[in-house]
């Protein structure tokens, strides 16, 4: 049985991880299946871009149309990119994140999720959530993201350990698992 076996055995979860996850308590597969998060944030509310108004939280899919990394006169530096979709195109702002330049280059697909705020006469992004988008013939409602566009679960961190990772790591192993899971609703509705 795969849930009995150790969480280190699981490809792609190392010492390190086998350490950090032992230290909130998942041993096995089956604790990794059974850590719920505590709570949700809802990026279920897809839109075009053309669509959106400040406030707002949502989710946009469109096209990186260019990226680079920005420093103040104090020495700090964002990264700002221009996102488009086939109705309009959108400012989006991250700080201190210098990798999505190289994340995101020009041309890439992403689903962002995150609140819509007013910048002067722009609408702007701001440290959105973000993924990439590998299928590029995607359609607004039916992209298949697992960070962004849907009911995004939040787990209990600690350090090393991101709600992003874990729902990576969950959403591989569920389907390996999911006929040694005991649905016990199922069973009282067919009992009666």
């Amino acid at each position: 049985m795969l849930l009995e076996k150790s969480v280190g055995s699981l490809p792609s979860i190392g010492p390190r991880f086998t350490h950090i996850l032992n230290k909130v308590g998942i041993e096995t597969v089956k604790d990794l299946i059974y850590y719920f998060p505590f709570r949700y944030e809802d990026y279920s509310q897809v839109s075009e871009i053309s669509s959106i108004q400040p406030g707002e939280v949502v989710t946009i899919k469109g096209q990186v149309l260019d990226i680079k990394t920005i420093y103040t006169r104090r020495g700090k530096k964002f990264q700002l990119a221009h996102i488009s979709d086939s109705t309009q195109t959108i400012e989006v702002i991250w700080f201190n994140q210098p990798f999505l330049v190289k994340t995101f280059p020009t041309g890439t697909h992403v689903s962002l999720s995150g609140k819509v705020a007013q910048k002067g006469r722009k609408i702007t992004m701001v440290s959105p959530k973000y993924e990439k988008i590998l299928n590029t013939e995607y359609k607004i409602q039916n992209t298949n993201t697992l960070h962004t566009g849907r009911l995004v679960p939040i787990y209990p961190e600690t350090l090393g350990l991101s709600s992003k990772w874990l729902r990576s790591k969950i959403a591989t192993i569920l389907p390996l698992v999911q006929n040694e899971i005991e649905d016990f609703l199922r069973k009282r509705v067919k009992g009666g």
